[in-house]
């Protein structure tokens, strides 16, 4: 008899949560169960994509701008949205899963897009104090003096950016 009174209790018990569609603990203590929507979260991946994708626009506003006005502001609109870009990343990296696959597929592509305009400001500088010629802040390398420099220049800069990429594939492996 006391094994089927336990039984009983425990049915009207389970009869009533599925009246009402709740737990017990939500009845008792008033704590709601965390459903899958509550612990899902964002793929880090997507944002990685979304702020590949500003990247690039940067880039390539950056260099419309340039052949169209030939000013420095180009490398400013186009940093600024390339800082948008890593801003996205990094939020997805607070608030996503898959990090680590995020992160490296981020920065595999980015070190190519984000480079370029640096090196280029960087050789456009050093080749107006070396050769005398007129200098200003490009998203791209310009032809100075040397097409020697200007070949080194681009040579650097793919080296650079196939060592890290080499190094991130390394890293990933381990």
């Amino acid at each position: 008899m006391g094994v089927r009174t336990k039984y009983t209790r425990h049915r009207k018990g389970h009869f009533i949560e599925q009246f009402f569609d709740v737990t017990t603990d939500y009845l008792l203590k008033g704590i709601e169960p965390i459903t899958e929507n509550d612990t899902e979260r964002s793929d880090a991946r997507i944002f990685s994509l979304i702020g590949s994708v500003f990247n690039f626009i940067g880039l390539v506003v950056a260099i419309m701008i340039w052949n169209k006005e030939q000013t420095s502001s180009s490398v400013a609109v186009g940093l600024i949205l390339m800082a948008v870009g890593i801003m996205v990343f990094v939020i997805g990296q607070f608030i996503g899963d898959n990090k680590e696959k995020a992160s490296f597929l981020f920065w595999i592509v980015n070190v190519w897009i984000l480079i370029l305009m640096p090196i280029s400001c960087i050789f456009n500088f050093l080749q107006g104090i070396k050769f005398g010629h007129w200098w200003t802040f490009t998203p791209i390398p310009q032809l100075g003096n040397s097409i020697v420099s200007y070949a080194l220049c681009w040579g650097f800069y793919l080296m650079f950016c196939i060592v890290v990429d080499f190094l991130l594939i390394k890293h990933s492996k381990r």
